[in-house]
């Protein structure tokens, strides 16, 4: 009787937002943003493409205006998951 072959579970569609942390206050006019998702997602911030690495890494840099700032976040694949996640970061030079 043939041994079935271990079947890889496909991973659940996610997206985090590792930096900066929400509500962060910078003195900089513009922030990094670095998340991660599944590495077949397409990813925008506030409607910019955003490259992804073969892991599903991304960072983008993105310029403020001062005083509060939200930042969308968005991550789609080709399966119709979608994940969105708002990013306010305050600049106060």
């Amino acid at each position: 009787m043939p041994v079935p072959s271990p079947i890889t579970p496909p991973m659940a569609f996610f997206l985090e937002v590792l930096e900066p942390a929400n509500e962060s206050v910078v003195r900089n006019p513009s922030v990094k943003v670095v998340g991660r998702t599944v590495a077949d997602a397409v990813v925008s911030a506030d409607g910019q493409p955003v490259e992804l690495d073969a892991s599903g890494n991304f960072s983008i840099t993105m310029k403020l205006e001062e005083g509060p700032n939200s930042i969308e976040i968005i991550a789609n694949d080709f399966q119709g998951h979608q994940a969105a996640r708002i990013l306010n970061v305050i600049y106060a030079p």
